[in-house]
Formats: structure tokens, sequence, C-alpha cells
């Protein structure tokens, strides 16, 4: 670069000093332009934290207690270690704590049976291999001869059901934390108007009741050990007859019977009637017509109209046409009726009737 007047050439030297520094920095071949470093990030390990729960904390002698650490936690998801401590117990009560802590160091909910009256202080401490929790978790159990603790009622049962059918109630989950048995309470205490609706057994442990109306059955349960009772628990259950289907009748296949022959009466079958929903079946048999000059009646029908296979005996040669009409067990209904629900349908059978003769006709 060329300095030609005076005026530039204090710039110019530093620009040259500049390129000379540029130079030496260059040097030929064995100087490295840039060094890059790799710098491993190294990531620090968070401590766990403990967490210990029990509930109840006051039992009585001889109850088992469950300690629950499960809520104990590490920020980077490693698996954790638990180390369990009796800090304290009362004299000659028959726990090894030593072995406790061996038996359950991966275990986050342990249990103990206290079988000495008075305070058990147990501590929790967590570690994730690397690092403990910096904080112990402690809780106290206290167990006296006398103490008892309410049960607690519970309900199973479906919510929603059809109209007419029986609804059964099941309050085996119910329980006590003692380990103490427990006697039933059930009752309805709001039922559709004009309902009738009872329970089979209100201190069975699996009541039943009919739903006989649509609407809302709110059904309470309560349980008590020999000492308290628990807090009641409802149910509500919502019967409607929307998704009933009718049964369909099947009074069998036409056939021949004979006249007067009590050993050998017709026969009528109706056991291949059937109900889409599985439901129960009601039978009702009826004569619609019968040969002129006989007396049968639907009071003959035996054992009954109401039996899916009754019989009869012919007491004149002809036909006699009988109708079977079914209905399933939840809503009731005729054949004819136009104001509910239509569940039943209705089927024929023919019967001919013909003399009985044990001998052949001579000429």
């Amino acid at each position: 670069m060329a300095c030609s007047t005076k005026g530039r050439t204090k710039r110019c030297i530093l620009i040259l000093l500049g390129l000379l520094f540029l130079a030496a920095s260059l040097h030929c071949g064995d100087v490295v332009l840039f060094e890059e470093e790799e710098l491993e990030e190294e990531t620090e390990n968070s401590p766990p934290s403990a967490s210990l729960l029990v509930d109840p904390s006051e039992v009585r002698i001889g109850t088992e207690v469950t300690l629950d650490g499960s809520g104990s936690s590490d920020p980077d998801s490693d698996p954790l270690s638990y180390h369990w401590l009796f800090e304290s117990m009362p004299p000659l009560a028959p726990i090894d704590s030593t072995k406790f802590a061996e038996d359950n160091i991966e275990n986050s909910q342990p249990s103990f049976t206290p079988l000495v009256g008075g305070e058990y202080k147990i501590q929790l401490t967590v570690d994730d291999g690397e690092d403990e929790s910096e904080e112990s978790a402690q809780a106290t159990v206290t167990a006296s001869l006398f103490y008892n603790n309410p049960p607690t009622a519970v309900i199973d049962s479906d919510d929603e059901v059809r109209t007419g059918k029986a609804v059964d109630l099941d309050g085996t989950e119910s329980s006590d934390p003692d380990g103490d048995a427990i006697r039933y309470c059930w009752s309805i205490t709001e039922m559709p108007e004009g309902s009738e609706a009872e329970l089979s057994n209100p201190t069975s442990d699996t009541p039943t009741f009919d739903a006989d109306r649509d609407g809302d059955y709110k059904v309470q349960l309560l349980v008590s050990d020999h000492l308290s009772t628990s807090d009641p628990e409802p149910i509500t259950i919502t019967a409607d007859n929307t998704s009933n289907q009718k049964p369909e009748a099947n009074a069998g296949v036409d056939h021949n019977a004979m006249v007067n022959v009590d050993d050998c009466p017709a026969w009528l079958d109706g056991s291949e009637s059937s109900d889409p929903d599985g439901d129960g079946l009601t039978y009702y048999w009826t004569f619609s017509s019968i040969p002129y000059g006989s007396t049968v009646t639907d009071e003959d029908l035996s054992p009954g109209q109401d039996d899916p296979t009754p019989t009869f005996v012919p007491d004149m040669e002809g036909e006699y046409k009988l109708i079977l009409t079914v209905t399933d067990d939840f809503i009731p209904s005729t054949t004819t009726s136009t104001t509910t629900t239509s569940t039943s349908t209705t089927t024929t059978s023919t019967t001919t009737a013909s003399w009985w003769r044990p001998w052949s006709s001579r000429r």
C-alpha cells in the first residue's frame, strides 16, 4: 500500500503494523489459526424428595398399617430406593427396625402391625443412587386398645335400568379399617310417584328392589361396626322403558289329537317363545275357535292358561284354534293395548281332533 502524502503517514504505519501482527500469527504451517475446545457439559444430579403418608394414623392394636411413600419423587426421574427407619416405638414392640428396612428398600408401600399400644414414629429417606433426599419425611402412628375407626360404605350398582327390572345393589366393597365386622342398613330415600318399590332385605349386603315406575330412585347405604357408623353413601338409579323390546310368541306346530282320550290329551308347546332382551316371559293361552258342539273352555287347559306347555282333551271332532300371548316381565300389556309399550305378540296353533278307534273298522 502506497503512502503518498504526509497526512496519511501515521495511518499507514498502523495498518502495516497490523498486517505484520497477522502474518506472525499465521506463521507458515505449524501455527493453528483457531483452536476449538470441546466442552463437555456435565449435568448435575438433582436430589430426590421424600414423602410419607399414613391413613389412618390412629388405629387399634393389631390393625395392619400401610406406610405410603409412593409420593416420593426425583426431578431426574431416577429410580428410588427407600430407607425406612422406626425412630421410636413403644417398649417391647416386636419390630426389628433394621430387618424392616432391609426387607423394604425397594418397597414404597410397606406395612406393619402394631401389637403394643403407643406411638410409632417412622422416618423415610429416599435416594436415587447418587444423592439422598435433603430432608426425611416423618409420620406417627398411634395404636391403642380401644381406638375405633369408623367403617366406609361403598355401593356398586348400575345407575340406569329398564323400568320393571329388578335392581341389584351391592355393598360388599364396604370396609372397616380395624377389620371389624360391619352391618348394613339400606334405604330408598326417594322414588317416582306411584312407585311401590321395596328393598328385599334392608340389612343384607346385596339387596334388590323392583324399579316399577319410570324415574329416579335414590338409595342410601349406612354401614356400622359395633362402635361407630359410616357417612351415608348415596346413589341415584334412573329407570326408563325406552330400550325395552317386545318378545315373540311361538305357539308351536299344528298337530292331530284324539277325542275324549284322557290319557292322550292334545298338547301345546309355547316354549320356543323368546325375548330379544333375555327377559323372563309370562304366557297366556286362549281358544279362538272350537268345533260346533264342543264345550271346551280356557279353564280346561291344564295346568293352566299361564303354562308354556298346557294340555287339553278335545270333546268333539274338528279344529281347535288357540292363541298364545307372551309378555315380558317388565311391562304388563295385552295384545290389544295401545296405551303402553307393545311388549307381546300372538301366534296361533291349530289342533285337529278325530275319534279314537282302538280297533280296525269291520265291514
